[in-house]
């Protein structure tokens, strides 16, 4: 007879697996948007102490929260969103990103800067790469610079109405 049979067990349900690859998922998120782990917490919805869990392996996101998370995250820089949804399984809840424009749309895109500006199509074809350069310098993502390029045209809009 053993009397240290059932001395250090557990006892209660199993403790569940972690996915080993959601930790350093939700770490690099949080550094590519620049967060502290409250700023985090809040953009998702929990307090920072469960970030830092996930983030050294302790814990794991429950399944609403980690769609509450893709989302957020998404919604700050989509390509940072994708990749944390495929780390965490959940690449349906993200869009695709989307294709590259075509030549022939940057072409005419240039075309129709040039003339909304009056300027030259050359003139206008710089101005686009001087701008693009500056939003890839600023990391800007091309939403944000679309939001950009879609404020500044209101402002020359406004400006032009008498």
């Amino acid at each position: 007879m053993n009397l240290f049979a059932g001395i250090g067990r557990r006892r209660g349900p199993k403790r569940k697996k972690i996915n080993p690859a959601v930790g350093p998922a939700v770490l690099a998120a949080r550094r590519s948007l620049r967060l502290t782990r409250g700023a985090f917490g809040a953009l998702v919805g929990v307090q920072w102490r469960a970030i830092g869990r996930w983030e050294e392996g302790e814990a794991e996101p429950p399944p609403k929260t980690k769609a509450r998370l893709v989302k957020a995250v998404e919604a700050q820089k989509a390509s940072v969103g994708r990749t944390l949804a495929a780390a965490l399984g959940l690449e349906r809840l993200v869009a695709p990103p989307p294709p590259p424009p075509s030549p022939e749309a940057l072409r005419l895109a240039v075309l129709r800067l040039a003339d909304t500006l009056d300027v030259s199509p050359g003139r206008a074809r710089r101005a686009c790469a001087q701008l693009l350069e500056q939003a890839r310098a600023a990391r800007f993502t091309l939403e944000a610079a679309a939001r950009e390029i879609d404020e500044w045209a209101k402002a020359e809009d406004a400006a032009r109405t008498p």
